[in-house]
């Protein structure tokens, strides 16, 4: 079946259309980074930093909430036939995703998310891709995931839903040489000329990357190797992907045929194209989502607004004394005297202390009532973070804890979801790879220093002898039914990990314990110690734990030794121990701080005002 035919100049005027309209979410994601970069991260930062960074703050509590650490993945098959080829794949994953770089990819995947949409591409690396990551772990021919930024991105505005876009696509920076070298693209690459990496889009707004660039110079010989900006453009109509290189490059380019694209290929890969999209909060009937910072930017400026008032008014606080005619000694002495030292006044009464200025309570007031607020809309920040008590007992806060926890759970799923569709895409192209061998070590049961060697080769792969080979990928990956669940996604501490093995040994092991026995599995209390010192950082424990033979119990007849029951005290004691804590809490604060300004009492009787008197 012919190709069809590609209206580049079209598809070029919607792209151009499209990067006009989507000017305004780049321009509104620049100030929110700018905030989250705060005045001393360069010079092009904002000038005047917030003194309380509260959306870093919010990006830090809620990032490590969705994304913590590379995710460990099980797969899991129900055609009986490929079970031992998909654990193969499944061990061979979770060996493959730390050494491409998944987790640094992912995290930055997830703050854009939460300034505006995430945007992740999986694909197999042409020579320029490799070349563009600086061997960063792609090779030529791979899958790889890639981030983009929104900076870079287009897609089809008329669509509803991404999903529907007929086109969306992506700019990208390449080395020129490699670009040259390659015979991937048409003998056009040969006409095109290096160019400057810009500061500002076409479409005249910066580009969030000059943060950390100076903008003194803007000439060629910045970098180190010549570059030049390509567009890659997916159709998902035609199933195609175009290469094409950025407007502003052809124009300086004379004899350059901007009709004829750098490359004209068919798409291959899975059916879900190349681009995977997270993003938390979606707008109706529009495709581009809107970011969670965006709702928080404005608590975030009126708080920082007053602050730096209350700070300029702490600067221009000063107390001094006042002395009366007459006390002229007393004030000399009080005036040389240091702090903490005894003097002789005469004259007490005619020496009056008196400050001036100062920060207002009231604008103390309402900056707290701010900060609470900003918690609040952002899901209880303070909670989730761990950052204050909110309860009056630790039980109450671990409830609170789980309920706060319920608001980003939400996120948590989106975030999830997305790393299961990447994942796919990558074991997609894995899976149908002509040549790659995954190779992974499997341990015997019963025998723990013994492995076996598993290989999983290509389709139609056989031995010299003609045999096929014992476990090959014959099956379509789309007939695996196979179910990818990334676990460990969200960020576990030693702590808890320790809480976790003592409620398996509580719930599961001891209970179980004579079971156990009966089928050869003990309970190893050493193994069990070394990890409570490992966890909670104890190397001394291994000092103060001896090893030796336990010893040996007479059981009932016909009982051995190590079926008999551990015995149990004939007396018990329980000892009940009170602690007083404080009742302070956020929402007491928050509550005492409403009646402050309000001009009520907050320690007095429900009707009285701050000057003793009644409403």
């Amino acid at each position: 079946m012919a190709k069809a035919r590609i209206d580049l100049d079209r598809l070029m005027m919607a792209m151009t259309r499209a990067r006009l309209v989507l000017k305004r979410y780049r321009e509104e994601r620049m100030l929110a980074v700018k905030q989250y970069a705060g005045g001393h991260y360069s010079e092009e930062a904002v000038r005047r930093g917030p003194p309380l960074n509260l959306i870093k703050l919010y990006c830090r509590v809620v990032g490590s909430k969705l994304y913590a650490h590379a995710p460990k993945v099980m797969m899991g098959t129900f055609a009986k036939q490929n079970k031992a080829a998909v654990a193969a794949m499944e061990a061979w994953v979770n060996h493959r995703l730390p050494k491409m770089h998944f987790s640094d990819t992912v995290s930055r995947i997830v703050l854009d998310a939460l300034f505006s949409i995430g945007i992740g591409k999986v694909a197999l690396a042409a020579p320029t891709d490799a070349a563009a990551f600086n061997g960063g772990g792609v090779r030529v021919g791979e899958p790889f995931l890639d981030r983009v930024s929104l900076d870079d991105f287009v897609f089809d505005v008329h669509a509803r839903d991404l999903n529907q876009a007929e086109f969306i696509g992506h700019r990208y920076r390449v080395p020129l040489e490699d670009l040259r070298r390659s015979t991937l693209y048409s003998p056009e690459r040969l006409k095109l000329a290096a160019t400057a990496d810009p500061l500002f889009n076409r479409e005249g707004d910066e580009r969030a990357n000059v943060l950390g660039r100076t903008t003194i110079s803007g000439s060629d010989a910045e970098e180190y190797r010549d570059h030049v900006d390509l567009w890659e453009v997916y159709l998902p109509h035609a199933k195609r992907v175009v290469t094409i290189a950025d407007e502003d490059s052809q124009a300086a380019f004379e004899g350059y045929d901007r009709r004829r694209p750098l490359r004209d290929q068919a798409w291959v890969g899975p059916p879900t194209g190349p681009y995977h999209i997270l993003a938390f909060n979606l707008v109706p009937d529009n495709p581009m989502p809107s970011g969670p910072v965006l709702d928080l930017i404005d608590l975030h400026e009126a708080l920082n607004k007053n602050l730096r008032k209350l700070i300029r008014q702490s600067e221009r606080y000063k107390a001094v004394c006042f002395v009366a005619g007459g006390a002229d000694e007393d004030g000399n002495r009080v005036m040389k005297a240091d702090d903490g030292d005894i003097i002789r006044v005469d004259n007490p009464d005619l020496l009056n202390q008196t400050a001036f200025g100062g920060p207002a309570p009231d604008l103390t007031q309402f900056m707290m009532v701010l900060k609470d607020l900003f918690s609040w809309a952002a899901g209880n920040l303070d909670i989730l973070g761990g950052l204050s008590p909110q309860a009056k007992t630790a039980t109450q806060d671990e409830m609170l804890q789980q309920n706060s926890s319920g608001q980003v759970a939400e996120m948590q799923e989106v975030t999830v979801a997305f790393v299961q569709k990447v994942v796919q895409a990558l074991c997609w192209y894995w899976w149908y790879h002509p040549t790659g061998v995954m190779e992974t070590q499997k341990k015997l049961p019963g025998l723990p220093d013994a492995a076996i060697q598993r290989k999983v080769y290509p389709r139609g792969a056989t031995q010299p002898n003609g045999v096929p080979m014992p476990l090959t990928r014959d099956a379509w990956f789309e007939d695996l039914d196979i179910q990818i669940d990334p676990y460990s996604v969200q960020h576990s501490t030693p702590g808890m990990k320790l809480q976790a093995i003592m409620q398996v040994v509580q719930t599961v092991i001891v209970p179980m314990q004579p079971l156990l026995q009966q089928q050869g599995i003990y309970f190893d209390v050493n193994s069990f110690l070394d990890h409570i010192a490992r966890y909670q950082n104890l190397p001394d424990l291994a000092d103060i734990v001896s090893i030796a033979e336990p010893p040996q119990t007479v059981g009932a007849p016909g009982q051995s030794a190590t079926q008999q029951e551990p015995g149990k005290p004939a007396v018990t004691e329980r000892t009940v121990t009170r602690v007083n804590r404080s009742e302070r809490t956020e929402q007491g604060t928050t509550q005492a701080l409403r009646m402050g300004l309000m001009g009520q009492n907050p320690g007095g009787a429900p009707g009285a005002s701050k000057n003793g008197g009644q409403k």
